[in-house]
């Protein structure tokens, strides 16, 4: 590679990452505190996401019920099981008829007492999400994070270019003699993997309706089939909880993770489950309950289905690292925290160029 080759790589490798520092940096610190959501929240707001075992938790029928009783006009969007045993409520996205319209609201449930707690304003934790995913800028604020995922990704390849003709003792001349350079590269090559897999699931979160159809049309996956469609002619509807309990006593192997009210008056209960041994926190199974008569219409696995089912049913979960437990956890925290050291010493390497770039035209002026 000639010097003004390089230098070209060099400059370009430059301004693509001072487009993308700040959401970089932001996101980065926020990944961070994202990664432990759960203890921080636990922490920050007891009243609301502390939970104490009081003996048995309740079955999540069971909780069905409390929130219809405690909510009767309310809309289930999503009710979240959490994991067994439970150390964490119940989360429920939930809507309501309002004074403007439908309000939006969530929803809190026990999963020992069956206590349902209503929030509508927006949590610490809550506020840290926001700013992750659009730096509280709203659409432009997305569409500037997730450009800066993909140019991350540029980024990354033009790094590694860059690094290849220099990479041998790049460890010693870290370790030796400590110098931002090597640490800039060592640290972005160990993580660019999972760094990768986060920009790419990053992207699909702002782009989801662009990104999904293209991974069915590139894999030539057939299309998720719809949900089956029923007609209620004499028959009562069943209740959510009744849905759920069906779901509870025919399939007592697997573990609910999480139901919803109906979205039509044809539409089915569904209700997803995860069976033993399984990866996906959350499963990769969905049945779809009668309302009428509590019968299973189908039964949905979307590992099974497609390469391009399963990654929309599993990005969300890559993107944080729950895919992987614990671990992942762990993990994706130590290489958001990554990302911010890459950013930093990138910041330090532009100002040391700078400065000997201003001393060299300060000297040949006179």
């Amino acid at each position: 590679m000639s010097a003004r080759t390089r230098n070209l790589w060099r400059s370009l490798h430059l301004w693509l990452a001072v487009l993308a520092a700040i959401p970089l940096l932001v996101t980065g610190v926020t990944g961070v505190l994202l990664a432990y959501v759960e203890p921080i929240e636990q922490w920050l707001e007891p009243e609301v996401f502390a939970v104490e075992a009081t003996g048995e938790a309740l079955r999540p029928s069971v909780i069905a019920a409390r929130l219809r009783s405690a909510y009767p006009d309310a809309t289930l969007h999503h009710v979240g099981v959490p994991s067994s045993p439970p150390d964490y409520p119940y989360t429920v996205f939930a809507s309501a008829p309002g004074a403007e319209g439908r309000e939006r609201f969530m929803l809190f449930a026990d999963p020992y007492t069956g206590t349902v707690q209503q929030r509508s304003d927006r949590g610490p934790m809550q506020v840290v999400e926001a700013i992750h995913r659009n730096l509280t800028f709203g659409q432009a604020g997305r569409y500037w994070v997730s450009g800066s995922s993909i140019l991350l990704i540029a980024i990354s390849i033009i790094g590694v270019y860059l690094w290849w003709p220099m990479r041998a003792n790049t460890v010693r001349r870290m370790v030796r003699r400590r110098d931002a350079m090597n640490w800039h590269m060592v640290t972005g090559l160990l993580v660019l993997p999972v760094l990768a897999l986060i920009a790419l699931t990053g992207v699909t979160l702002t782009f989801n309706k662009q990104v999904i159809p293209f991974l069915y049309a590139v894999t030539n996956s057939p299309q998720m089939p719809e949900p089956p469609r029923v007609e209620l002619q004499n028959e009562a509807a069943l209740s959510l909880a009744e849905a759920v309990q069906a779901v509870e006593r025919k399939l007592p192997q697997a573990q609910i993770t999480a139901f919803s009210d109906r979205k039509h008056a044809d539409s089915p209960y569904v209700v997803r489950v995860k069976y033993p041994g399984e990866m996906h926190p959350g499963g990769w199974e969905r049945v779809f309950v009668h309302p009428g008569t509590g019968e299973f219409l189908g039964r949905f696995n979307a590992y099974e289905h497609s390469p391009a089912s399963a990654y929309q049913h599993s990005w969300y979960m890559w993107h944080t690292g729950s895919m992987l437990g614990g671990i992942g956890t762990v993990l994706w925290s130590i290489v958001s925290a990554t990302l911010v050291l890459i950013v930093v010493t990138g910041v330090v390497l532009w100002s040391r160029r700078r400065s000997r770039r201003v001393r060299t035209t300060a000297s040949g002026r006179r």
